[in-house]
């Protein structure tokens, strides 16, 4: 189903996320590239299967214009999230990166809660 993909794909990206902040810094390149992996996955279980269901979930006659919001959705939240984190490094003190990748999480345990909300309460299908 997908918002099991979408929810686990969510909770990897908020695990790595917070990993990032709460491991030390002297750990090796190879812990770093490791968590930063699980994040990219994370992100991945999260992204394709929210694509294909926003595709398919809408009639054909439509695909163009669902084809068009998905781009216009993906440049909305690539500018919104910048925005965020520049808020984050803006009200971050002596930590301006942490506040930065706390609002990410936050956003990763958002999506989390929304895909839970969708297990449980799914959208009829349109066609």
């Amino acid at each position: 189903q997908v918002a099991v993909l979408c929810g686990l794909g969510a909770f990897a990206m908020a695990f790595a996320m917070t990993l990032l902040l709460i491991l030390p810094s002297s750990l090796s390149f190879f812990y770093l590239a490791a968590v930063m992996l699980l994040g990219g996955v994370g992100f991945g279980f999260f992204q394709s299967p929210n694509n294909h269901a926003l595709l398919t979930g809408a009639p054909k006659r439509r695909s163009a214009a669902i084809g068009a919001l998905q781009a216009i959705m993906r440049v909305f939240g690539q500018s919104f999230g910048t925005a965020l984190v520049a808020i984050g490094f803006n009200i971050g003190g002596n930590h301006p990166a942490v506040a930065g990748v706390a609002m990410a999480i936050v956003c990763a345990l958002g999506a989390l809660l929304v895909n839970v909300l969708r297990y449980f309460h799914p959208a009829p299908d349109i066609q």
